[in-house]
């Protein structure tokens, strides 16, 4: 044992030495200081390996669900379909509005009328004809603009570290409450990427229906639902960027799994919250919508 310990300490002090450019006398006492300094940070990086280990895979899908954009080749073949069957009623609703704007040529509510149902006839030709495009462009643009706030965004946010007893003691006691929230937000964001990827089939219908006069109301319950699953991204990226920016204040930098945690939780709730928000207005703007139309029936009898 002593052998190997001499010849260990042989090996390693004419690298000491040697790394001195002055050629000044030999400071066993740095050279030791160094040392532990090394085998301190080598124990601390495998024990931060160790520990972020299950998190690191969970982080980089969850980062790539909210920066990367949603694939839609998977419905495009679908969205063609849709906007096959609804070019077929193209036809229809010009012979119905023309007809219309024909035969009332002496009542001038109804001439207004056939004009209104005239121009949303061809708003439907050409916002569904373009309606991928259109499509595309808003998922590229939430990406870019997920991507630049995610940039600012400091990324020891998702991991473990180990910058203050503190902050460390309390990453080991929530270490699998972490893991837990992760999943459940990838989770979450799993379904609002297939939500995204569906709705390019849904939004060709918002569009057809938001020009029809006694569909438009379900015509603005898809569009709102659909660009709003397409934008939340940039919420998420903003509360992950805030969340950020406090930790940059010391009295935070002591909790910031908490505020990991809390953050990740806020997205969560985002996503429940503004479901159930647009869920509710569209029901009650459809209700509304219902009741205005009873009432004008009623009215006219």
């Amino acid at each position: 044992m002593k052998t190997a310990i001499l010849l260990i300490f042989l090996l390693i002090m004419p690298i000491g030495l040697a790394a001195d450019p002055n050629n000044t006398p030999f400071d066993f006492g740095q050279f030791i200081s160094n040392l532990v300094t090394a085998i301190f940070n080598s124990l601390k990086n495998f024990i931060l390996d160790i520990l972020n280990a299950p998190i690191s895979p969970l982080v980089n899908f969850l980062k790539s669900l909210i920066q990367e954009p949603v694939n839609i080749e998977l419905f495009r073949r679908f969205w063609e379909i849709i906007v096959y069957v609804i070019s077929i009623f193209y036809g229809v609703i010009l012979l119905t509005a023309g007809f219309n704007f024909i035969t009332s040529s002496y009542d001038i509510i109804r001439r207004e009328r056939a004009k209104e149902w005239l121009k949303n006839s061809i708003l439907i030709i050409i916002f569904v004809s373009s309606s991928y495009l259109v499509y595309k462009l808003m998922i590229d643009i939430s990406s870019i603009l997920s991507n630049g706030i995610l940039s600012l965004v400091n990324q020891n946010l998702f991991l473990i570290t180990i910058d203050n007893p503190v902050n460390f003691g309390l990453e080991l006691v929530l270490l699998l409450v972490y893991v837990f929230t992760l999943i459940m937000t990838i989770v979450l964001l799993g379904i609002r990427y297939l939500l995204a990827s569906l709705g390019l089939v849904l939004f060709p219908i918002g569009i057809a229906l938001n020009y029809i006069p006694p569909l438009k109301s379900y015509g603005k319950l898809i569009l709102n639902s659909v660009i709003t699953i397409i934008f939340l991204p940039i919420i998420f990226s903003l509360i992950l960027l805030i969340s950020s920016k406090l930790l940059e204040i010391g009295l935070f930098s002591n909790f910031k799994i908490i505020i990991t945690i809390l953050a990740f939780s806020l997205i969560q709730l985002v996503m429940v919250f503004l479901a159930l928000f647009v869920l509710v207005k569209s029901i009650v703007s459809l209700v509304r919508n219902d009741l205005v139309s009873g009432l004008k029936l009623i009215a006219r009898m």
